[in-house]
């Protein structure tokens, strides 16, 4: 499966804060507790997911800014495709191989360009212009 990373654009914590209660109330996570994280640089992961307990309703969304940064990948993207995840977990979805994976690269940028919308800031080209 092809992925194509949306370009990095300057955020700051406030608005990566409203995007993640954004695609909570978007993905109807409503009734979930999602803390929005900051992790240092890991090779190849921009972001990543932890639920605890699906069954407490309560998920950590980790996304790592500078690493995004230097690798021009845009941060509200990787929340979108972060939140997806905490809603397959929230539907008990097996993540059996990279069934998880690819739902969530499927639906990341449909999440990203509706959040940019709706807040108003620029949709940023694909990486490499596709």
């Amino acid at each position: 499966m092809a992925v194509y990373d949306r370009a990095y654009q300057k955020v700051t914590t406030d608005q990566l804060e409203k995007c993640v209660r954004w695609c909570q109330n978007k993905l109807n996570l409503r009734d979930w507790e999602i803390n929005l994280c900051f992790s240092q640089r890991e090779e190849g992961e921009f972001g990543f997911t932890s639920i605890d307990n699906a069954w407490q309703l309560r998920a950590d969304v980790w996304v790592a800014v500078d690493y995004c940064r230097e690798k021009n990948v845009n941060c509200y993207a990787v929340i979108a495709h972060e939140m997806i995840h905490v809603l397959i977990g929230k539907c008990n979805i097996d993540a059996l191989g990279d069934t998880d994976e690819n739902i969530a690269y499927a639906f990341e940028d449909l999440l990203y360009t509706e959040y940019a919308k709706f807040a108003k800031i620029k949709i940023m080209p694909f990486q490499g212009g596709y």
